[in-house]
């Protein structure tokens, strides 16, 4: 049954994997801020070793930077995770975390979207395309740490997911069936750590997670846009489903109470997510 086996293999046990790791590292925190360095530190080792274990998955191989030929932006993400985990790590050092504000997060995105595609500059287009991902990138990285360090609890991590799945959809329309896999596996992996939320609320993404939600969706949009089929507005939507409901609390929602706020954010990932998966679709297909 090969739906079962990729769910399992995918999604399931990477999940459950990270699942055990964060909740064993945020039972005993019950205050947030600095003292939650060191979980941040292991949450983006959580994070990367259950993608790069999907991606051995979904992909059947785990290609090394060094291998002798042309490395898509999926044979440089695992290394690229590894770099984002490392990175949070020396950050433990605050000399380090002084010369690298938030981990460096922001350097490894930028090495990672020009490892993915510098080959292929010379091509039309590709290098405005290299830019503007870049741009999509920086956009959902410090998005997601703005809403990760402002709101608490499941609902940030559900909106999330379902926002992740979205992109999943998108590129699954536009024909990236593997890409789509390994955002599945994201999205599953962030409706995991609401059950951490729901028990600890002072359990947040911001770091690391951070760092390597955003290298994933990049991945996919490098892998769906710049080099596949995905159509421009269906990428500015997904990315939109991403960054928009993280300020439902600010403007014509900010005197609304903080459940309508939830449900606001719900509207508008469901939205505008729906509208990247419709404009992803394939006109004539059924």
């Amino acid at each position: 049954m090969p739906l079962l086996h990729h769910a399992l293999f995918d999604a399931l046990l990477p999940a459950l994997f990270a699942l055990a790791v964060l909740g064993l590292t945020w039972r005993r925190r019950e205050h947030a801020p600095k003292s939650s360095e060191p979980a941040r530190c292991i949450g983006a080792w959580a994070f990367g070793l259950a993608l790069i274990a999907a991606q051995a998955s979904i992909y059947g191989e785990l290609v090394p930077p060094w291998a002798a030929r042309q490395l898509a932006s999926k044979d440089w993400l695992p290394a690229f995770l590894l770099a984002a985990a490392g990175l949070a790590t020396l950050a433990l050092v605050p000399r380090v975390r002084d010369a690298l504000p938030r981990s460096g997060a922001a350097l490894v995105v930028a090495g990672f979207v020009v490892a993915s595609t510098r080959a292929h500059w010379g091509t039309d287009g590709v290098l405005w395309a290299t830019i503007a991902v870049f741009g999509c990138a920086m956009l959902t990285w410090s998005t997601l740490e703005l809403a990760s360090e402002r709101l608490r609890g499941p609902s940030p991590s559900l909106v999330l997911a379902l926002a992740v799945a979205a992109n999943a959809g998108a590129a699954y329309a536009s024909g990236a069936t593997t890409l789509a896999r390994l955002g599945a596996a994201l999205a599953t992996l962030l409706a995991a750590t609401a059950v951490i939320a729901w028990r600890r609320r002072v359990f947040t993404l911001a770091g690391g997670p951070a760092a390597a939600i955003t290298l994933t969706l990049t991945s996919i949009w490098i892998g769906s846009w710049v080099f596949g089929a995905l159509p421009t507005a269906a990428l500015v939507c997904s990315v939109a489903a991403l960054a928009v409901p993280c300020y439902a609390g600010l403007g014509p929602f900010s005197a609304a109470t903080p459940r309508r706020r939830e449900l606001a954010r719900y509207a508008l990932v469901a939205l505008i997510g729906g509208t990247a998966l419709y404009l992803a679709w394939p006109r004539g297909a059924p």
